[in-house]
């Protein structure tokens, strides 16, 4: 009788933990494929990059989303990145510019960083396109890691497939 108590414990205990982790790890194929970047533990990546070390925001570099599991830029995308383009081209003080690629909680991990990774390179070779300078130019992916909007909704989701913008 107690070891089947105790065997009851046990079971429901792995339960618990299985429930309380398995959310996090059971997605399926979702927002995001190749990798560099970021972990999940708040803004502080795999490597202890976080989003603080790549450098800091301006308003002058505007933020650029991308369609659920793509990495294509998007006709509405393309002015914002010719804006982006004039204004790296300008503020030549700016010695590095980094392009953080994001993307919505679906999906592993691991597919995320990958796609996250492929945003940001597109957004790279898009200003690269429009005459910025290669080595004024580094991407880094932050994969689901750092949400710009909490939620699990369409709305939600369409806010963190990204492309931000940091300078040094």
């Amino acid at each position: 009788m107690v070891r089947q108590r105790v065997l009851r414990l046990v079971l429901a205990s792995f339960a618990i933990a299985f429930i309380a982790t398995g959310c996090k790890t059971t997605k399926g194929a979702g927002d995001g494929a190749g990798a560099a970047g970021a972990g999940s533990e708040g803004t502080s990546g795999r490597h202890g990059v976080s989003v603080e070390d790549v450098g800091v925001p301006t308003e002058l570099l505007k933020t650029v989303y991308f369609d659920y599991d793509r990495s294509d830029i998007r006709d509405d995308a393309k002015a914002t990145l010719k804006g982006n383009a004039a204004a790296i081209k300008e503020n030549t003080t700016w010695k590095q510019i980094t392009i953080q690629g994001h993307c919505d909680e679906r999906g592993s991990e691991e597919y995320n960083l990958a796609l996250g990774e492929r945003r940001a390179t597109t957004v790279k070779k898009h200003l690269l396109a429009l005459g910025v300078p290669e080595d004024r130019i580094v991407t880094i992916s932050f994969g689901e890691s750092v949400p710009s909007v909490d939620g699990h909704t369409e709305a939600a989701w369409s806010k963190n497939r990204r492309g931000e913008f940091s300078v040094k």
